[in-house]
């Protein structure tokens, strides 16, 4: 029955199956004659040859899968380990693959972005909108150059695992070991002595009888990845798909969600997300994000259950009615007010929490409704002066809501000069280096417009040159020249 399954599977099938069971095989001989020779010629005990060929078809499958090329991952550094079992090395395999498909769909996400965009500039410079067409040509340069940055690191990191395999294809060609010996072997070789030799049983020999001990080849240094931290695009349209899919199991569509402003809802959580997750790895800040999705969801479909009071008709009079009784004195509601200290453990400068928001949004409601005003028509005032701003401390926070309420009671509007966290120009240039906010010239410019703080490239340059030079921030103080210079987008450090 197997043969017959077997003639029935197309041509490019059989062609595909055996060409991965002959690269499983040239891979699985490479890291077993590896193995054997830091064995001294002894056969490995575990894994076997058989069950490390298993592994080898599974990752060379799982690549085809994933779409990520073979040559990306160091097989015999990252998966093939001596001692382990075939369910230890295919987890490694399973854990390790759906990062580079990530890091694959990253690239292909900006790459969409990018095309969006240039569509865009396309279309305003047809309708002649010069200040849209600048803004665009600007996003467009940015999301160019993270792009460029991203394939680099890729081509980088395949020029090395290329390289590698290289080196060890022909070591493993030559078989030549190394030896020290570790007492005189007259004539030739005295005791600390390091040679390098073809003759393999000769070299067995002398490590056997103790005089000689095997020299392991170096490894080189490999450079730790920096971590992205925060939620970033990626993550947030992760978390979008995951919210509207919970909607959509709790009878609520797209549409509607829209419509009723539960994807607002769902806005304005993530931006608190955002500011409090920003300094969290980003694979756990959207595991986080995401165990709070469902809860999210839960509280709009309580409000989204809630039943609509029903107006019921008086029925016609039959009579006279008779005289009614004075309506009981209403209990006043509870007065609440902003607590004297913060509710979120976060440090400051930073914005108010969801929980902050909640209490905020309340008193708010209470103050508007005292005058005889409606909360909801200034909910746009509310969001920019106190939700979507940044403040220093939390006196800051009760001082600025009792400004807005006293500005909407006397009709005034205020205009909000931007916060400057930072004492001087040399310390906002040096975060938002360290923050990795982009190069000299962004850096610049974003102190410039966004916060009124005129400075040139040519001061970034020089403020980050002496600091990396004294070493001060160890986010960028390990850096080499050449990084320092491709990190500022410049050509040379000067003097």
């Amino acid at each position: 029955m197997s043969e017959w399954r077997e003639e029935r599977k197309p041509e490019w099938e059989k062609r595909a199956k055996e060409r991965i069971e002959e690269e499983a095989k040239i891979l699985t001989d490479l890291v077993w004659n590896y193995w054997k020779q830091l064995l001294h010629g002894r056969e490995p005990e575990k894994p076997t040859y058989k069950e490390l060929r298993g592994v080898a078809e599974y990752f060379l499958r799982k690549c085809r899968e994933y779409g990520v090329a073979p040559e990306a991952v160091d097989f015999m550094d990252e998966i093939a380990e001596l001692g382990a079992t075939y369910g230890e090395m295919k987890e490694k395999i399973d854990t390790l693959l759906p990062r580079f498909a990530d890091h694959r769909a990253r690239l292909e996400e900006m790459a969409e972005a990018l095309r969006r965009e240039e569509k865009a500039l396309e279309k305003a410079k047809k309708e002649a909108k010069r200040e849209q067409v600048r803004r665009l040509e600007k996003r467009i340069k940015k999301l160019k150059e993270a792009l460029e940055e991203e394939l680099k690191k890729e081509r980088e990191e395949r020029a090395y695992l290329e390289k590698r395999v290289k080196e060890l294809s022909e070591e493993l060609k030559a078989k030549k070991v190394k030896l020290r010996f570790l007492k005189d072997y007259p004539p030739f070789y005295k005791a600390g002595m390091v040679i390098e030799t073809a003759d393999l049983p000769w070299a067995f020999e002398l490590i056997n009888s103790g005089v000689a001990e095997y020299v392991l080849p170096p490894k080189p240094k490999v450079e730790a990845v920096p971590v992205r931290r925060g939620l970033g695009y990626a993550e947030k349209q992760r978390l979008e798909t995951r919210f509207f899919a919970e909607l959509a199991r709790r009878g609520i569509g797209v549409n509607e969600a829209k419509k009723r402003g539960y994807y607002q809802m769902f806005l304005d959580e993530f931006e608190s997300w955002r500011e409090d997750l920003k300094e969290v790895p980003s694979e756990k800040a959207l595991e986080a994000a995401l165990k709070l999705i469902a809860s999210l969801a839960d509280e709009i479909e309580k409000i989204h259950r809630a039943p609509k009071p029903k107006v019921r008709k008086a029925p016609p009079p039959t009579a006279p009615p008779a005289p009614i009784p004075p309506a009981p004195t209403p209990t006043p509601a509870p007065v609440i007010s902003l607590p004297p200290k913060p509710l979120c453990k976060l440090p400051f400068p930073r914005r108010p929490c969801s929980e902050e928001k909640d209490i905020i949004k309340r008193v708010f409601d209470q103050e508007l409704s005292a005058l005889g005003l409606m909360p909801s028509r200034y909910y746009t005032a509310l969001r920019e002066r106190i939700y979507d701003w940044t403040f220093k401390s939390w006196d800051e926070v009760v001082k600025e809501f009792k400004e807005l309420i006293e500005d909407i009671r006397l009709d005034r509007v205020k205009i909000r000069p931007p916060l400057l966290p930072w004492k001087n120009k040399e310390e906002a240039i040096k975060h938002l280096f360290a923050a990795r906010y982009g190069t000299a010239e962004a850096i610049a410019e974003t102190l410039t417009l966004d916060y009124n703080l005129p400075t040139t490239k040519d001061e970034v340059v020089r403020v980050i040159v002496e600091s990396w030079r004294k070493k001060e921030n160890p986010l960028y103080a390990d850096l080499t020249e050449k990084e320092l210079m491709r990190r500022l987008g410049v050509s040379t450090l000067g003097g």
